[in-house]
């Protein structure tokens, strides 16, 4: 199994979303927390199931909020670098490399 690397730009980003989350209701958050666990699993059990994105990326969406994970799959790793908002800011990712 390859390993799982998120950027520490990604770590912020969840930070963030779990921060937005918790003010509007902390199961709300915690919910969103296990969605992202659950994608993070789907996509270290088969990195390539879900289809080319955007600059050699791929993505797994996740299942109960407007989210998802970009993801890189290298030889010996899989890089996550953006867990972003579906409808916002499109794209502000590319730039990121591992």
């Amino acid at each position: 199994m390859k390993s799982l690397r998120v950027l520490p730009e990604v770590e912020q980003e969840i930070d963030e979303a779990l921060r937005w989350f918790s003010e509007i209701d902390s199961g709300l958050a915690e919910a969103f927390k296990l969605d992202l666990d659950h994608a993070l699993q789907k996509l270290m059990r088969q990195p390539m199931a879900w289809p080319p994105h955007l600059k050699g990326t791929r993505r797994v969406l996740l299942d109960r909020f407007r989210y998802a994970v970009v993801y890189r799959v290298y030889p010996n790793e899989l890089l996550v670098v953006a867990v972003m908002h579906q409808a916002r800011r499109p794209g502000y990712w590319l730039g990121r490399k591992g």
